[in-house]
């Protein structure tokens, strides 16, 4: 009697070739065992190696083995248990099919997953192909209605949860409030509810400014209010800022009344909460009630903050909110925020209001203000934050000419550099790279003044990116030095890896190889130095991000496979695309799409079987998918993608902007011992790769 797992196999032959296929007895393909891949060799697919040997399969199967996407969702369907997890990893081949501009047979499979949200978000999928590519309003609504039919008998789960949440999303962007507003109604957690209904009134007001629009959105807001206003109280006053979020949103959309009502709603609940968390709700409620014009109940909410500190937040945050309108009209309530700031005698305190007060100032333009206004700051590191803080808003409002005069001030590298970055960025996108590399190269140059470990890494990500983006190549050697030589002032070992690794990308962004695996050697020196410290896991991470960005996608696979797998019986973090937030999966599921978008889904597989859990390994399996047909997406940016714990999809963008290539026949019989070349340093020319944020293990 077949097993249900030797059931499912047959199922995959027969989605593959729409014929009858019959399979008897298979063996389970090998869980990790989270040892090191000491023994790696270049894997490719072989019904002699293969854990289905060739008298246990047909050749029918054996064709649908030789077409790769098949391959894999055959062998999705062997390795993995749960139906959930087999239609997690058949959705991957869905969306590589649509990447491949083959959306009868996505559309075949995707009718044939059996889960029904995996089904449904396909459906999702297919829905976008239709709308971006074939331009096709009405096909596409008809999917958009099927998804939501699969799951509208579902019990209630995050997945079903998220499930309606992208629905109406996409139905906001499609132009349909109405119907947008009633699926997000389906979601059965409240606190979802709202959350849903908050972002569609934002993609509903981005789509158009019209009359017509605004009243849809205050619709939805009001709908919103009302069921926000339900939500049980929390000790974090989670419930007051988004009402005052809601307020917000109301005002963009011209209810002024409807957000004073929120306001005021939100202002009921602070008040009612624990002090320890009431003052900055009241700063932020205060400075939005300005906004939205109530000038007399904001400082009234200034009122209940008690004198000192929080008093001058509030001050400087309601005059910024002034400012917006009226700027002279903003200066009188600086001054009292500088009379508060007066009297508060605690040193750091008083230097924090002053830091909270010169970027407010800075918000609204009162540049000469703010610049005077730090220097009441007296010692040099508070006074070069604040500094900081004011060159960061003139950034993000573009003013880069401005910004780059506080270098001058700005005595500590690792601040200036962040600031001379952005403006190097800037001139590079101006058709200045000399200028830019000029400005790079000065920005890590000693100042004489001791670098503070702590803002080297945001210092070295941002002038390496930009030297990378509009740099001259002329200068990367003096700069890459230069990163390197910083790097050996940061305090611990490990966060000297995550800045070598971040050295090592730059290089090998460049084509600088054999740079960069020097670099690298040394990162994975210094971290196996310090095997079993806390981050030792993301330090591995990081450092197989670096080997794949200078192509040796061996060396990245065993650097994966020595991360321990995480401990037993621990909940572990999930990702959105219903993995696992834990270093090693994450790690080989790099890899595998890396393998994947090189054109060796063989050794995506053979990586995805070191993932010790269905759920990971799922996601392994359609990333390999995505990944390999996703053309129009660079490799990093792709490998990008699954860091940030995106779902990946097809760039439906390029495709409906791409001439349409024909794509091979499915069927077209490939040697199955002979997988795709990989070419020698394949991703020289991918863009940057940030490694990940400093995390646990």
């Amino acid at each position: 009697m077949p097993c249900r797992r030797t059931a499912r196999v047959i199922v995959a032959g027969l989605v593959g070739l729409g014929i009858f296929l019959s399979v008897t007895g298979s063996d389970s393909l090998a869980q990790s065992t989270g040892t090191p891949a000491d023994d790696i060799a270049r894997p490719s697919f072989s019904p002699q190696r293969d854990t289905y040997r060739a008298s246990e399969v047909d050749p029918v199967t054996l064709a649908i083995l030789s077409d790769a996407l098949l391959r894999l969702q055959f062998l999705a369907v062997a390795a993995l248990e749960s139906e959930e997890d087999v239609g997690l990893a058949q959705s991957g081949v869905v969306r590589a099919y649509l990447a491949r501009r083959q959306m009868d047979k996505a559309t075949e499979i995707a009718e044939r997953i059996a889960d029904p949200v995996w089904r449904a978000r396909s459906f999702l999928w297919i829905s976008d192909y239709v709308r971006i590519v074939l331009k096709d309003a009405s096909g596409a609504r008809a999917w958009m209605d099927r998804a939501v039919a699969e799951v509208r008998d579902q019990p209630p789960s995050n997945r079903v949860t998220d499930t309606y949440g992208i629905a109406a999303n996409r139905l906001a962007q499609m132009g349909d409030p109405d119907a947008a507003t009633a699926t997000a109604q389906l979601i059965a957690s409240r606190q979802d509810r709202v959350r849903t209904l908050r972002e569609i009134a934002s993609v509903i007001l981005a789509s158009s400014d019209d009359e017509a629009t605004r009243q849809a959105v205050a619709t939805v807001l009001r709908q919103t209010f009302e069921e926000a206003s339900l939500l049980p109280k929390t000790q974090d006053l989670s419930q007051a800022y988004l009402l005052m979020d809601i307020g917000a949103a109301q005002l963009a959309a011209g209810d002024t009344a409807g957000a004073q009502v929120s306001f005021a709603t939100a202002q009921v609940d602070i008040m009612n909460g624990a002090s320890d968390v009431r003052m900055p709700a009241l700063i932020q409620l205060a400075a939005k009630m300005v906004e939205a014009g109530n000038q007399r109940g904001g400082m009234i909410v200034v009122r209940m903050v008690p004198e000192g500190a929080y008093r001058a937040e509030a001050l400087s945050a309601v005059s910024a909110a002034l400012g917006r309108r009226n700027i002279d009209a903003a200066v009188p309530l600086f001054r009292l925020a500088e009379e508060e700031i007066d009297r508060i005698e605690d040193q750091s305190t008083r230097f924090r209001a002053i830091t909270y007060l010169v970027a407010r100032e800075t918000e609204i333009g009162r540049l000469k203000d703010a610049f005077e206004t730090a220097f009441k700051i007296t010692e040099d590191v508070p006074r070069a934050e604040a500094l900081l803080g004011m060159g960061r808003v003139l950034i993000d409002q573009g003013k880069l000419p401005e910004a780059l005069v506080l270098k001058d001030y700005i005595p500590y590298i690792g601040m200036r550099a962040q600031i001379m970055a952005a403006v190097a960025l800037g001139r590079g996108l101006e058709n200045d790279p000399e200028g830019a590399s000029a400005l790079l190269a000065e920005a890590l140059d000693p100042t004489g003044f001791p670098t503070l470990p702590e803002y080297v890494p945001d210092a070295l990500d941002a002038v390496l990116s930009a030297q990378i983006k509009v740099g001259l190549e002329s200068a990367d050697q003096a700069i890459f030095s230069r990163a390197r030589d910083l790097s050996e002032v940061l305090t611990t070992d490990l966060a000297k890896v995550r800045a070598l690794v971040q050295v090592a990308i730059a290089e090998a962004r460049r084509g600088r190889i054999e740079d960069a695996q020097k670099t690298i050697s040394a990162a994975y020196r210094i971290a196996f130095e310090n095997k079993g410290d806390q981050g030792f896991n993301s330090a591995l991470l990081a450092i197989s991000l670096a080997q794949l960005a200078a192509g040796d996608l061996l060396g990245a696979y065993d650097t994966a496979a020595r991360i321990p797998e995480p401990p037993l019986g621990v909940d572990l973090p999930r990702t959105p695309d219903g993995g696992f937030d834990v270093p090693r999966y994450q790690a080989l599921i790099r890899v595998a799409a890396a393998a994947g978008r090189l054109g060796d889904p063989n050794f995506g597989q053979e990586v995805t079987d070191k993932i010790g859990v269905d759920p990971a390994k799922a996601v392994g399996l359609a990333a390999v998918a995505i990944a390999m047909s996703n053309q129009s997406a660079d490799l990093i940016d792709v490998i990008n993608d699954i860091r940030d714990g995106a779902l990946l999809s097809p760039n439906y963008e390029a495709l409906a902007q791409d001439t349409p290539v024909p794509a091979a026949p499915s069927d077209t019989p490939t040697t199955a011992d002979a997988p795709a070349e990989r070419p020698e340093n394949s991703m020289e020319q991918a863009p940057t790769l940030a490694p990940l944020p400093e995390t646990g293990n």
